[in-house]
């Protein structure tokens, strides 16, 4: 739980969260205002740093989000070369509580495998939590894995279409996305849902560079009912045929 706390790294390491059960759950939890014990001080709690979570040729795994957000906590993930598999998403928030905190959700992505069956980020705006954040996501040589009925990214609850892209960019170069036919799915309050399909990629909030779609695996891609916290890197090599410039995207062996 990252309460007050500016910086936390993992290098070569692997994190096995098993929840069979599926109850809500993360990796690293960013904590909102909400959550301080603040009983007894007449002062007011000491506000940390945006945190940033750092991982390096790590492997995370099991039925849990990534990072969760609540009440908006602006954080910034950092991940150089592993492998992720999970039930849940990558990262999820919630807005903010006001408009105070007006720093960037940042997500950096490089060399990383991701299984991910509820896509990659989602956000989702509701009473006590009704500001909108900025949210900036750059990936580069990943590869997405996901069901074709999941978006990649999905927010819920937003004022307008219009006021979501406004606040959102995606960039990077060089990524697959195995199944992926919805880029980013908006719910907003009072307006119809906007999906925006693979195919759109004229975008002003979206800018990448080679990015593509079906991968060739050496094995068949571990199927659903297997526990995804027993999953390794190994359960997701490429073909070795296949003369595709994306040989090696975990660097985790």
């Amino acid at each position: 739980a990252l309460h007050q706390v500016s910086d936390v790294r993992f290098t070569r390491c692997t994190l096995t969260l098993r929840n069979p059960d599926r109850a809500p759950a993360a990796f690293f939890a960013v904590q909102g205002a909400s959550s301080w014990d603040a009983a007894g001080r007449d002062e007011e709690p000491m506000v940390a740093s945006t945190p940033k979570i750092s991982l390096d040729a790590s492997v995370v795994r099991g039925q849990a989000s990534l990072v969760r957000a609540t009440e908006g906590v602006p954080f910034r993930l950092e991940w150089q070369q592993g492998f992720l598999a999970t039930t849940e998403c990558l990262a999820e928030a919630e807005g903010l509580a006001d408009f105070t905190l007006s720093d960037v959700i940042r997500i950096s992505l490089a060399h990383v495998t991701a299984a991910v069956d509820q896509g990659l980020f989602r956000l989702r705006i509701h009473q006590t939590a009704p500001v909108l954040p900025e949210v900036a996501i750059r990936c580069e040589n990943c590869v997405f894995v996901q069901s074709r009925s999941v978006p990649l990214i999905e927010y819920h609850g937003v004022d307008s279409v219009a006021q979501a892209t406004a606040m959102f960019e995606m960039d990077g170069k060089d990524n697959f996305y195995d199944f992926t036919e919805i880029r980013w799915r908006i719910v907003p309050t009072d307006e119809m849902t906007q999906d925006f399909r693979w195919e759109e990629q004229a975008q002003n909030w979206y800018l990448e560079r080679r990015a593509d779609r079906g991968l060739r695996w050496r094995n068949s891609v571990p199927a659903p009912y297997q526990d995804v916290s027993q999953r390794t890197p190994q359960d997701y090599l490429l073909d070795p045929s296949d003369k595709s410039r994306f040989v090696d995207h975990t660097g985790c062996g």
